[in-house]
């Protein structure tokens, strides 16, 4: 049986989880395809024979269950490899006998195979312990209040070759709470830490990054602290922008695409509610009949006078470091600005000149 250790992996491979559905839906290694060696219910049912009788009762179990479904899971593999021209690299979650079995298969049958050791538990091990080696010295933070065009700006930069991380991206979420409008679950911390794990791959080359200056938490997950540390004494730019182009930005994205649905409305308002105390009682429902009556400029307007920018001038205080001013009024002027600080202020050396 071939082996291999995550850190060997290539692009010319292709990552199958064997793993349940559910288990590949919780977490697993980015791109990796599932095909799976037990259904949800079946790993349930030989979970509950090795508990209640045994490993050789659940090894006897588990063959019934799969011996049947073999001829297809290789077929599936073979497609697989054909489709994308790469070697099958197997594994399970920790490199037991679901990964053993599939790759002892697939190797008697003449497909050019290996399994990787240790799982699925190995390759998060390997990728928190490689991660902080990866990021570049210098970050490029990103400050400014809601709808100022932060996440734009950075698909621009990013468009331009410029070194990116999008935290509000890998954990799929937009770090408020209405962050999740118009998006599919947020991941977890494994699939966020899987992500950052790739995106820092990109960037290590780099002698400096840029991101948006996060919270500690994103949707349902929490920045690293090697992350968290250079961002800190990073380079500080403040982006502004007129409340006009602010409202105009946030209505494209979280309202006109989005109104129609029949989940808009509930979701909406539920959001309102979570901050209702926060915003006071008067507050709360005229933010609220604005969004009923379909007064969304307006509604907007007032979400961020009175909520948004109240908590962004409280974060902005964790920074002590002087704010580089940056006009988001055109945001292609903008990047164009940013790329030119970064010429003036990180030396070849990455540090930054004062």
């Amino acid at each position: 049986m071939k082996e291999t250790l995550i850190e060997n992996v290539t692009n010319t491979q292709i990552l199958i989880d064997v793993r349940s559905p559910d288990e590949f839906k919780d977490a697993t290694i980015p791109n990796a395809v599932n095909i799976p060696l037990f259904s949800n219910d079946e790993r349930q049912t030989v979970g509950t024979i090795y508990k209640e009788q045994g490993p050789n009762q659940a090894k006897w179990k588990a063959m019934e269950l799969v011996s049947h479904k073999i001829p297809n899971i290789l077929e599936n593999i073979r497609n697989l490899a054909n489709d994308h021209d790469a070697e099958p690299i197997i594994f399970c979650w920790r490199g037991g006998m679901r990964s053993k079995a599939v790759t002892t298969f697939a190797s008697f049958s003449g497909l050019n195979v290996s399994r990787l050791i240790g799982g699925y538990r190995a390759y998060r091990n390997y990728i928190l312990n490689i991660s902080p080696s990866l990021l570049p010295e210098t970050g490029i933070i990103i400050h400014g209040n809601t709808g100022a065009g932060k996440t734009e700006l950075l698909q621009l930069l990013k468009d331009k070759q410029q070194p990116i991380i999008d935290l509000e991206s890998i954990a799929n979420h937009r770090g408020s709470v209405f962050g999740q409008i118009g998006l599919r679950k947020p991941h977890n911390q494994k699939m966020f830490d899987g992500l950052l794990f790739d995106n820092l791959k990109e960037i290590s080359h780099y002698k400096y990054f840029i991101m948006e200056a996060e919270s500690k938490r994103v949707g349902h997950c929490i920045q690293p602290d090697y992350l968290l540390k250079v961002k800190q004494r990073g380079l500080h730019i403040l982006l502004t922008s007129p409340i006009e182009e602010r409202v105009k930005r946030i209505k494209n994205e979280y309202i006109i695409p989005y109104e129609n649905e029949s989940w808009f409305e509930s979701t909406v308002v539920q959001a309102i509610s979570i901050i209702k105390k926060r915003l006071g009682l008067e507050i709360y429902n005229d933010i609220y009949n604005m969004f009923v009556h379909k007064q969304y400029d307006d509604f907007i307007e007032l979400l961020l006078t009175k909520y948004y920018d109240a908590c962004y001038d409280f974060k902005s205080t964790e920074y002590i470091d002087t704010f580089i001013p940056v006009d988001g009024s055109n945001l292609e002027i903008a990047a164009k600005q940013i790329q030119d600080i970064i010429l003036n202020h990180v030396t070849d050396s990455t540090s930054i000149k004062v």
